[in-house]
């Protein structure tokens, strides 16, 4: 089965309507919405050269980030959902991620949240995730 086959619309019709969002609204995903988007990143579990990739869901409360430069250039404001994707280390595998991570974030679009990539990130986003010496987290999006 095509990874094309888990959105519901056309995949062209997602990309024109995607945004990279820089405020959200002040609370976590729904519990529907976390299912969905962790049920599709079980889909899109290898890069382009067969690395393996998994993903962890991340949530903060709004006391934890109170404080925090949570990524990049900009500040995010009530970010409190962070997707982060761990992918084996391989010549080319921020290429891959980077494959794989569009997806999961057009995937979030088309459920109606606010994704936005982030490569610039406070480490602190990442601490509650098991990385191994044999992985990278290119980056983070966060919902």
């Amino acid at each position: 089965m095509s990874y094309l086959e888990y959105f519901w619309k056309p995949i062209d019709e997602t990309i024109r309507t995607r945004v990279s969002c820089r405020t959200y609204e002040d609370k976590l995903l729904t519990d529907l919405h976390k299912q969905q988007l962790l049920d599709f990143c079980k889909v899109m579990n290898k890069g382009l050269a067969g690395e393996k990739v998994r993903y962890q869901l991340v949530e903060f409360s709004a006391q934890e980030l109170k404080e925090k430069k949570i990524a990049g250039y900009v500040l995010f404001k009530n970010a409190r959902s962070v997707i982060v994707g761990m992918i084996d280390k391989s010549e080319f595998c921020h290429t891959s991620y980077g494959y794989v991570m569009e997806h999961v974030v057009l995937k979030a679009t088309e459920l109606g949240l606010g994704p936005c990539w982030e490569g610039y990130f406070d480490p602190y986003l990442i601490k509650k995730v098991q990385v191994s010496d044999s992985q990278t987290v290119p980056s983070i999006c966060l919902v």
